[in-house]
């Protein structure tokens, strides 16, 4: 845990917190009997008790086709951490 911890505060996708309200850190195991390693996450429960659902909803995933269906140009991507990379800022 301690090393997947320092590695993303050197990328930059966490960073030390002096919240009034920590959530703790619970280690999960990967793939199939748990021989995939470990995966943190975070228990939010606490600090969902406090927070104001936001009312805008997720696209549509065949508009989203539809749009892609109609474009010209499409690019994909292999990002490293991508859930990470999708999530980080999410709450600022």
């Amino acid at each position: 845990m301690e090393q997947q911890l320092e590695e993303l505060l050197k990328l930059g996708i966490i960073r030390h917190s002096t919240s009034p309200m920590p959530s703790p850190v619970i280690c999960l195991l990967k793939g199939k009997d748990g021989k995939g390693g470990v995966r943190l996450a975070i228990e939010y429960r606490y600090v969902n008790k406090f927070t104001v659902s936001d009312p805008s909803s997720v696209p549509d995933l065949a508009d989203i086709v539809q749009q892609v269906g109609n474009a010209r140009y499409i690019s994909t991507f292999d990002a490293t951490k991508g859930y990470y990379q999708t999530s980080k800022g999410a709450g600022r």
